[in-house]
Order: structure tokens, then C-alpha cells, then sequence
């Protein structure tokens, strides 16, 4: 007698676990994760208590632009900036900048491709036709443009801000962090669109589609329910590329100015260590550049592992 079948969601769990690579970069993106938590709960306390953050503090008197030491151990590991703060901890204080950014902006665009790329690939015709004609139009703009022209929009506009501040969003989120991610997110959904339809028209034609038709199922619920999560596997993969889109966008948007103001971000660390460069003070460049390099490298690998666990075809 056979056992009983695994669940898809089990399966897909063996299969992952089976992959040394997926289960190291599971564990970077946790440690990544972890870091972010503790910025953001760190963050909210010395607001609560009216302190200042902790990535202000200075470490000292004469302490500025001092290399990588075990003095002021540990936050003196990374060394300190051209103000004395402490880089370790403007690091890990820009990394939940870059996973607020990241997450955020995600769900925003693999929300709109998904939807729009389910309905333009089951129900055809006038409605294909629409949205083939919408992500065409922003396709034809190139992204990282588009990126800068949303941001320059929601930052410079004194009409965005004060509806900001009104909605008590502000209490949540801060206006530069939420720019980045709208501007990220509603630029940069085509690609799963584009590729969700593609798969759909495929699979809108297989036998289940037909029966589930003759047992007077409505269109919508095939649609969402039925042949939406054959596609899953797209969407997820894709989450990951749009994932490391939206960081390297936000360090971009940092970088140039339109990004956070007053919190700390690998863009903006970046761009106050290109000044020190050349006069050997190569410390802050090096933490947010490596930083950017760990994150992005885990998730690419774990995006690849999850379609390999999650693709149908694959089991």
C-alpha cells in the first residue's frame, strides 16, 4: 500500500531543502531580515523616549573617517564617516531602508502584473487588447527613467506631501520611503505581465479549463482560481527579480537625492564615501557596497531554487 501523496506546498519544501545554495541564502536573507527588524525596533524606541537614533550618535571627539578597528568594539568594526558615526550601524540601518523599499515595491508591481496579465491572457480580445496597449505604452519609457520621473513627481510635489502628513501614513512610513516604493512598484509590473499572459493563453486552452467551463463555473473564478495558480510559479520568480529592481533602484534614487531624507540608505552612503575615495577612505564604500552584494546575490539564488521547487512541470 503507497502512502499518501504529498501536498504541493510540502513537495515544494523537500525540493527546496534538497538545495544546499537555497538553504544558505535562506539563511542570509534571515540574517538580513533580522537586521532590518532590530533598525526598525531600535528606530521606534528612541523615537517613543525622544533620543536621537542610534546611526547619529557620534563615537566620539576626533573619532572621523577612522578605519576599521576593535576599538569602540563593536560598533567601531566598520569604522566611522566623515561625521564619526559608527558605519556598522549606518549599514544596518540602511538595510531596512532597502527591505522596506524592496518588500514594499514588490507587492506593488507583482500585484498589478498579476492581475492585469491574468485578465489580459484568459478573457482575450478588448480587454488583451487594453492592457497590451497600457504596458506597452510604459515599456516604451525606459525604466530606470520612468523610476526617476515618479520620484521627482511624489518628492517635489507640496500637494503629496501635505495629503502625507494628513493621512497619518507619516506615523507608518516616512514620505522619501514610500516615494521610493511607489515609484518602484508602478514602474515596474510589465515584465510579469507581459509574462503571466503569455503562460495563461496556454493554459486557458487545457482540458480542466473546458470541464471546469461545463460544470458552469464562472469565468472569473477559472480565471483566478484555476488557472491563475498554475502560473504561480512565475509570478514568485519574477518577485525576486523585481525584488533586486527595487533595491539597486532605491540605492539609485538615494544616490542622486530623491530617495530618503533623513535616514540612513547604501545609496546615500555611497555617495558620501565617493568624496573620501581618493583619499583612501575606502571603509564606507566598501560596508553598503558589499551589503548591496549579499542581499542581492541570496535573493537571486533563492528566486532560481523556488522555481525549480514550485515550476509544476519540474515535479
Amino acid at each position: 500500500m503507497t502512502g499518501a501523496r504529498a501536498s504541493p506546498g510540502r513537495e515544494a519544501w523537500r525540493r527546496l531543502r534538497s538545495s544546499p545554495g537555497a538553504m544558505r541564502s535562506l539563511a542570509a536573507i534571515a540574517l538580513y531580515a533580522a537586521l532590518g527588524l532590530y533598525a526598525e525596533v531600535s528606530e521606534w524606541w528612541c523615537a517613543r523616549s525622544g533620543a536621537p537614533a542610534p546611526y547619529e550618535r557620534r563615537l566620539g571627539e576626533g573619532e572621523e573617517l577612522r578605519p576599521p578597528s576593535l576599538d569602540h568594539f563593536p560598533l567601531g568594526l566598520l569604522g566611522t564617516d566623515h561625521m564619526g558615526r559608527s558605519v556598522l550601524l549606518l549599514t544596518v540601518h540602511a538595510t531596512r531602508v532597502a527591505l522596506i523599499a524592496g518588500l514594499a515595491a514588490t507587492l506593488i508591481a507583482t500585484a498589478i502584473g498579476t492581475v492585469l496579465g491574468c485578465l489580459a491572457g484568459f478573457f482575450g480580445k478588448l480587454v488583451d487588447e487594453a492592457i497590451v496597449a497600457l504596458y506597452t505604452t510604459v515599456a516604451s519609457i525606459p525604466s530606470i527613467l520612468l523610476v526617476l520621473a515618479f520620484g521627482f513627481a511624489l518628492k517635489k510635489n507640496p500637494a503629496f506631501a501635505d495629503g502625507f502628513r494628513e493621512s497619518g501614513l507619516d506615523r507608518l512610513i516616512s514620505p522619501g520611503l514610500f516615494t521610493i516604493a511607489a515609484a518602484i512598484g508602478l514602474s515596474s509590473w510589465v515584465t510579469l505581465c507581459r509574462l503571466l499572459r503569455a503562460e495563461i493563453f496556454k493554459l486557458r486552452e487545457l482540458e480542466y479549463v473546458t470541464a471546469a467551463r461545463a460544470l458552469g463555473a464562472r469565468e472569473s473564478a477559472i480565471a483566478f482560481r484555476h488557472v491563475l495558480p498554475n502560473a504561480a510559479h512565475i509570478a514568485i520568480v519574477n518577485a525576486s527579480l523585481l525584488f533586486v529592481f527595487a533595491v539597486k533602484s532605491e540605492v539609485i534614487l538615494s544616490f542622486l537625492g530623491l530617495g530618503v531624507d533623513a535616514e540612513p540608505s547604501w545609496g546615500r552612503m555611497i555617495a558620501d564615501a565617493r568624496v573620501e575615495l581618493a583619499r583612501g577612505v575606502w571603509w564606507g564604500f566598501a560596508a553598503a557596497t558589499g551589503a548591496i552584494f549579499g542581499l542581492l546575490l541570496a535573493v537571486n539564488v533563492l528566486g532560481d531554487a523556488l522555481r525549480d521547487a514550485l515550476d509544476p512541470r519540474m515535479r
